[in-house]
C-alpha cells in the first residue's frame, strides 16, 4: 500500500522500500469581483469578465478537475448562508457549461426573494446587443415589466426568430439565457469536469461581521485528478477540514479579477550567418494588434518594456533599420510562445524550438534533429535528449551582470 506524502516529509526506514503517493497539483483562482444581488444566484453582467478569466485559466491548465467553491459574508444565519453559497457555486458552474435549464428553474423558485424575474431579464437584455451593436435594453435595472422592457423584448424576439409580443415568456427567456450563456469566451470545454461546493460564511478572508464584498466570493480550484481530499457536503460548522488542506497544497494562487501582470519581452535576433542582427526594425503583434515597434540594439537585442503580452504573440522584422510601408515586405515572421509554464515536455520543446527558429519540419522530430545537428549533438529526434539543452539556450542565456526580464528567447533569420 502506498503512503501518502504529508507536508514536512515522510519517514522511510533504511533498507526498506516504500511507495509514496505525491500530492496532486492544486491551483486556485480567486474571484472577489464575482457579484450577485442580495439573496440571488443570478450572475450579474459585471461578473462576466471574471467568467472569461476562468475560461482563460482553465485553457492554460486543460484537463484538470474544476471545483467551483462559493462563500458568503458573515451577515445572516449559517444554515441560510451555506445554502446560498451552494446555489451561487451551482449557478456559476451551470453558466460555465451552458446548462440553460438549471438557470430557468430559478424563475419558478418557491422562495420569492430568490425568484428571478424582470430584473434578471433586464440585466441580460442590457448585456446582449442587437445587429447594430447597441444593447437591447439601456434603462435602469428596475425589475418592472415597463414599456422599455417590452420594447427590448420585442427587439430581441425579432432578431432571434421568436413570436414578437414584447412579453418575456418561457420561450423568450430560454433564448435569452442561452444567448447570455453563449457570450464569447465564457464556456468551458464540454468534457471539462466540474464539481461544486459551498462554504457559506465559514473560511472568511475578512474578519468583519458587516456585509463584505471580500468574503462574498467565488473561488476556482483546479485539481490533477479528483478533488483531494474530497469535499464534504454540506460543509459542517465551523468549517470543512478539507478547505485548509486544499489551500495548503496550492502550487499557484492568483486573483482572476486582477489584470494579468505586464511582461517585458526581450529577443535576440541573428542573421543567416549566425551573427547578431543589429539595428533591425521590428514589430510585435498580438491578435493582429500592434503592441510595439522598435529596433534591435548593436548586439541584436530587441527589448520592448512592459506589455500586456498574451501567451503567444507575433514578431515581424526586417534587416533594414526602418520598416517598409507595406507589411508584405516584412520578410521575417515568428510566432513567439511567451508562457511555457504548465506545458508538457513535448509542448515545451516544440515551443522553444519554434522560438529559436526551428519550425519547418513536417514532424517535431525533424526540428529536434535540426537543433541537434546545429549544436553537434547526436541526431536522435527525441524530446528527452534535447529538453535540458533547449532550456539552457532558450531560458538561461543570461549575462550574469545583466539579468533579463522574462520572457526571453533568441531566434534566427529563416526564409518564410
Amino acid at each position: 500500500m502506498a503512503t501518502k506524502y504529508q507536508s514536512g516529509g515522510v519517514t522511510v526506514t533504511i533498507g526498506q522500500s516504500l511507495d509514496i503517493t505525491l500530492p496532486p497539483r492544486v491551483l486556485r483562482g480567486r474571484l472577489s469581483c464575482m457579484h450577485f444581488d442580495t439573496d440571488k444566484s443570478f450572475l450579474l453582467p459585471m461578473s462576466i469578465p471574471g467568467i472569461r478569466n476562468i475560461k482563460t485559466y482553465y485553457d492554460k491548465n486543460p484537463g484538470l478537475t474544476v471545483l467551483v467553491n462559493g462563500h458568503t459574508d458573515l451577515v445572516g444565519a449559517a444554515d441560510y448562508n451555506l445554502q446560498l453559497s451552494n446555489e451561487r457555486a451551482s449557478s456559476v458552474a451551470a453558466y460555465l457549461q451552458n446548462r440553460v435549464d438549471d438557470w430557468l428553474a430559478w424563475y419558478q423558485s418557491p422562495i420569492q426573494s430568490k425568484r428571478w424575474s424582470y430584473g434578471e431579464d433586464q440585466n441580460m437584455l442590457s448585456t446582449l446587443n442587437d445587429s447594430s451593436g447597441a444593447p437591447y435594453y439601456a434603462g435602469p435595472i428596475t425589475g418592472a415589466n415597463d414599456s422599455a422592457t417590452q420594447d427590448a423584448a420585442s427587439g430581441f424576439q425579432t432578431d432571434n426568430g421568436l413570436t414578437v409580443d414584447g412579453q418575456l415568456g418561457p420561450d423568450t427567456r430560454r433564448a435569452l439565457v442561452t444567448k447570455y450563456m453563449e457570450l464569447e469566451g465564457t464556456t468551458l470545454p464540454a468534457d471539462a469536469t466540474l464539481v461544486t461546493h459551498g462554504c457559506g460564511l465559514f473560511h472568511p478572508v475578512d474578519s468583519t461581521t458587516q456585509a463584505d464584498q471580500g468574503n462574498r466570493r467565488v473561488e476556482i480550484f483546479l485539481f490533477e485528478g479528483p478533488v483531494d481530499p474530497p469535499q464534504e457536503n454540506p460543509c459542517p460548522s465551523p468549517g470543512c477540514s478539507e478547505y485548509p488542506q486544499w489551500v495548503a497544497q496550492l502550487k499557484e494562487d492568483v486573483d482572476l479579477c486582477q489584470p494579468p501582470p505586464k511582461q517585458a519581452l526581450r529577443v535576440r535576433l541573428f542573421d543567416s550567418f549566425a551573427q547578431p542582427l543589429a539595428n533591425a526594425a521590428c514589430k510585435v503583434f498580438a491578435d493582429g494588434a500592434e503592441l510595439f515597434a522598435g529596433n534591435t540594439d548593436g548586439e541584436g537585442f530587441l527589448e520592448t518594456g512592459d506589455l500586456d503580452l498574451p501567451d503567444k504573440c507575433q514578431i515581424k522584422w526586417t534587416s533594414a533599420s526602418t520598416m517598409p510601408q507595406d507589411d508584405d515586405l516584412l520578410i521575417y515572421t515568428l510566432d513567439a510562445f511567451v508562457n511555457l509554464d504548465g506545458q508538457s515536455d513535448d509542448e515545451a520543446v516544440r515551443m522553444r524550438l519554434s522560438n529559436l527558429g526551428y519550425r519547418f519540419g513536417d514532424t517535431p522530430s525533424e526540428d529536434i534533429k535540426a537543433f541537434q545537428r546545429d549544436r553537434g549533438l547526436p541526431e536522435t529526434g527525441q524530446v528527452a535528449d534535447v529538453k535540458e539543452k533547449l532550456a539552457e539556450i532558450h531560458d538561461d542565456f543570461v549575462p550574469s551582470t545583466d539579468p533579463l526580464p522574462d520572457p526571453f528567447f533568441m531566434t534566427s533569420n529563416h526564409e518564410p
